[in-house]
């Protein structure tokens, strides 16, 4: 009997919390959200839910974080591994490097690099694109100056870049800023906007008040509807608002889509760290599997942590 009123105490209050969420501003968000009792509580003590999710929605400090670094001195340590299809390790690369910034200028310093000679191609260039990648956001041999918010000031520049760098950017806007409109990549349309209104209720959100390295946060959950799933680019996002300043201290999300042309599963988890009024990553965990009509499969994982001094 104890166990039956427990079961509809909590199926009241799952009720009810649905029921808050509908109530928020839907010019703000179109969608339910389901809130566990400290959020409820949050909110009738006076916390502004509309604010945090208006602010949620326009968030751009995940992505400006893997900007920051291009204006800043660190340390890098990555470790990259290809795999069969049986799952058997077949290629490795660990690197140790550094980023020296100064005088509105960078380059990455390697020091120290082991691979197997199969991680390379004959003419040096790398295997795989998810290297290639990696490559392209984080290493810079050569020295790159006068850069303004993440963008080289000469747009000439800029217009040149060649096809391949123009697929890295899209690629990187899709896994360092989920969410967003990603201009470009075939056969997606829309269907990365998730707070779209054609995306939105394709999908299921909730909120919740946890802990993440002694910080208080906010934790704010989606996934997509079952009637959907096979048709949405996101299987999940799990994002950690810092309570202080809902600043995002850690994301890990999942995503996959399928075409005839391309294929990719990739999961990936990133940490941040505050520095001054500036948000850093400081440790990426990535693992994916991407196949392109005409190249082999990649099944690669990749763990890289930065330090900052």
């Amino acid at each position: 009997m104890r166990s039956k009123r427990l079961f509809i105490f909590v199926s009241c209050l799952l009720q009810f919390s649905f029921a808050y969420s509908q109530r928020i501003d839907t010019s703000i968000f179109a969608a339910p959200i389901v809130m566990d009792t400290v959020v409820i509580n949050a909110i009738e003590a006076g916390w502004d839910l509309n604010a945090f999710i208006l602010k949620m929605k326009r968030d751009t400090t995940f992505y400006r974080a893997f900007k920051n670094i291009r204006f800043a001195n660190y340390n890098q340590t990555t470790d990259l591994f290809a795999y069969n299809e049986n799952g058997q390790k077949i290629d490795s690369l660990h690197l140790s490097s550094k980023q020296v910034y100064n005088n509105k200028c960078r380059t990455t310093q390697i020091i120290n690099q082991e691979s197997n000679k199969h991680f390379y191609k004959r003419d040096g260039s790398y295997r795989y694109y998810t290297a290639s990648l990696f490559d392209y956001l984080f290493f810079n041999t050569k020295t790159i100056c006068n850069e303004i918010d993440g963008s080289v000031v000469n747009t000439a520049n800029a217009k040149q870049r060649s096809y391949l760098e123009k697929s890295k950017d899209q690629l990187k806007q899709l896994l360092f800023n989920p969410g967003t409109d990603v201009k470009g990549i075939p056969f997606i349309g829309n269907k990365a906007r998730i707070f779209d209104a054609e995306e939105i209720n394709k999908y299921e959100f909730s909120l919740s008040s946890g802990w993440l390295n002694d910080e208080a946060c906010w934790i704010f959950s989606i996934k997509p509807k079952s009637a959907f799933k096979d048709d949405l680019i996101y299987n999940s996002i799990k994002t950690w608002f810092r309570k202080s300043d809902d600043a995002i201290v850690k994301r890990q999300y999942a995503l996959s889509y399928s075409t005839w042309f391309y294929q990719f599963d990739v999961t990936m988890m990133v940490n941040t760290i505050s520095i001054g009024n500036k948000l850093f990553p400081s440790y990426i965990h990535y693992k994916g599997n991407w196949h392109v009509f005409g190249k082999d499969a990649e099944r690669i994982s990749c763990t890289s942590a930065l330090q900052y001094p």
